[in-house]
């Protein structure tokens, strides 16, 4: 075997040497050798692969990848399961479902009109942390049919009011 003073083409060509063939080791052993590099022996231009040759047989180190941060995994030692009944982290969704739901017991326009303004707050908030969407749009609705049906309501009362 020749190949002393080596080279090493990468898949997307670009070449490197030529080096001694301990260096081209220690380029495997870092790391540094892409999988689908050829060898080219300096001297002869001879061109093989790096499986061809025992010594380069080492197994290259494995890729070390870091843990995904622990508040992401765990809260309360527990695995964190997304709340998809309460939007605890969605205030203005949650607010806007109570008041949209208060207004067609009583005071239409009065709490209808804010859950319409929080529960597009709340939407714009869902769409960043992906919770409330549901109590947002509930809030918007019935605070919409609410304060919709509570103004013709009293419109009508006071149309008839003056007849």
């Amino acid at each position: 075997m020749s190949f002393t003073n080596v080279k090493m083409r990468t898949p997307d060509g670009a070449e490197y040497g030529p080096v001694a063939w301990e260096e081209l080791r220690q380029w495997q052993q870092q790391g540094r050798m892409p999988p689908g590099s050829i060898i080219i022996d300096a001297d002869t231009g001879e061109e093989r692969q790096p499986t061809s040759f025992p010594e380069l047989s080492i197994p290259r180190p494995p890729m070390i990848v870091p843990p995904p941060p622990m508040q992401q995994l765990y809260y309360n030692s527990q695995p964190q399961q997304p709340n998809h009944i309460i939007p605890t982290r969605n205030p203005n969704a949650l607010w806007a479902y109570y008041l949209g739901i208060f207004s067609f017991c009583c005071c239409g326009p009065i709490l209808g009109i804010p859950a319409i303004i929080l529960g597009i707050k709340g939407l714009k908030t869902a769409e960043n942390i992906g919770e409330g969407k549901t109590h947002s749009i509930i809030g918007i609705v019935i605070g919409s049919i609410t304060s919709l049906v509570f103004t013709v309501v009293l419109i009508l009362i006071l149309a008839n009011s003056h007849f």
